[in-house]
């Protein structure tokens, strides 16, 4: 029998697989999935169906198409601020997962050691961890909105730090980081010489006249800084798989060589619809933006105002929301822990066993809440534990959903609850 390696092992079960199968499998209203209800953009759809037609279904080269990739550094360029050479400085990826997962691997070795701010997306921390490196969480709390103090980040650095990484807006919790903290991690990386990775997939989806700022364009930083970006969620095109990474031509060619071996280049018929997304109309990514926030307030005051014994600040960015439940942990933890043994325990057993077994209830009250929601009111929400050790305690919704079906979680989640009194 073939065995895999202690490192894998030690890595937490695959949760995005979890929580696939569990909106596949089970008839629910699903706040958990990170993924645009939208339909990708007409003009965009067209363009990948005229690629198609042409017999543009062959490789392209390993960086991707030159016009898609001198597309990218125009967007960036007047988006970012930023310039960046299309030849030497750019590779398109299939979505931006494998551009942080061969980044990280590019340039972390065995020992090296990671800040990651916490709460965070949890593939940071596995990918860290494959290439032989050290997560050293800092937690952000609620009460700063979820941006992490600059203090607390300094205080982490050691010789050993080789890289930080920034996702603002963040996932899970929709947390927007202003200049003045981008500014000081830039100024911290240039005075302990370690480097940035920015994750701006959620770069244009941000609220209340806010803005994005990218570590790449502050003056020296170019060099120092690692940015991955996409169409994915912008764009509702999570399907087409197709992101990008910028940086300096050194980590570039180092990066090169994972991507040549892993995946050669992109589809080709997804970066003939990300070039018709960059040089297309922008109507359609506003017109999602405006409905974005509509349901953002929406489920904002639903939990605030109609579900008891949870409560939500309202996010800058993305179109995720960090729920608090720990007074619901507090009052009904064992409440909960018993319909799950009982009412739902044919739930518990029907979830596939290499992602998820019952002791790990024993581990994390935010995963209890999740699975009493999902067995109790046909919700599915995300256990905030799985976003770091700032997480437990909290429950991550979306409301990429249509308003319709946020207004039944509202109803169904305060029901479920109140079951619990």
């Amino acid at each position: 029998m073939g065995k895999i390696t202690q490192k894998m092992e030690k890595l937490s079960p695959g949760r995005i697989g979890l929580l696939l199968h569990i909106g596949e499998h089970h008839k629910l209203v699903n706040l958990g999935i990170g993924e645009p209800n939208f339909n990708t953009p007409k003009h965009v759809i067209e363009a990948a169906i005229r690629s198609l037609q042409s017999g543009n279904t062959h490789y392209s080269p390993d960086a991707g198409t030159l016009e898609l990739r001198e597309a990218i550094v125009e967007k960036t360029e007047r988006d970012n601020g930023f310039t960046v050479d299309p030849e030497s400085e750019v590779i398109v990826t299939a979505g931006t997962s494998p551009g942080v997962f061969g980044a990280i691997l590019a340039t972390i070795g065995k020992g090296d050691e990671v800040i990651i701010p916490s709460p965070s997306y949890f593939a940071y921390e596995s990918i860290v961890q494959i290439a032989g490196g050290k997560p050293v969480f800092v937690t952000a709390t609620e009460k700063n909105q979820f941006v992490p103090e600059l203090e607390k980040i300094a205080e982490a650095i050691t010789p050993k730090t080789k890289m930080i990484i920034v996702c603002s807006p963040t996932n899970p919790t929709g947390a927007v980081w202003d200049r003045n903290i981008v500014t000081g991690v830039a100024d911290l990386a240039t005075d302990h010489d370690f480097l940035i990775l920015s994750d701006e997939l959620y770069e244009q989806l941000v609220y209340d006249g806010l803005r994005v700022h990218s570590p790449a364009a502050i003056s020296g930083m170019f060099e120092r800084t690692i940015t991955i970006n996409g169409l994915s969620k912008s764009h509702a095109m999570t399907g087409f798989r197709l992101g990008w990474l910028i940086a300096p031509n050194e980590i570039i060619a180092g990066f090169s060589k994972i991507h040549q071996h892993s995946s050669i280049c992109a589809p080709t018929t997804s970066q003939a619809a990300a070039l018709a997304a960059l040089t297309g109309p922008d109507e359609p990514v506003k017109t999602m933006l405006v409905e974005y926030d509509r349901r953002r307030k929406l489920l904002a005051n639903g939990i605030n105002g109609k579900i008891p014994l949870l409560s939500t600040t309202s996010p800058k960015g993305t179109f995720f929301m960090f729920v608090n439940a720990r007074e619901l942990l507090v009052k009904h933890h064992d409440d909960m822990m018993k319909f799950l043994k009982t009412k739902g325990r044919a739930f518990l057993e029907s979830l596939p066993k290499h992602m998820f077994n019952i002791g790990h209830l024993n581990r994390s009250g935010s995963l209890v809440a999740m699975l009493y929601l999902i067995s109790a009111t046909k919700v599915l929400t995300v256990s905030g534990d799985w976003f770091g050790p700032g997480g437990e305690g909290f429950l991550r919704v979306s409301f990429a959903q249509t308003y319709e079906n946020i207004e039944k979680a509202i109803d169904k989640m305060a029901e479920g609850i109140e079951y619990l009194q």
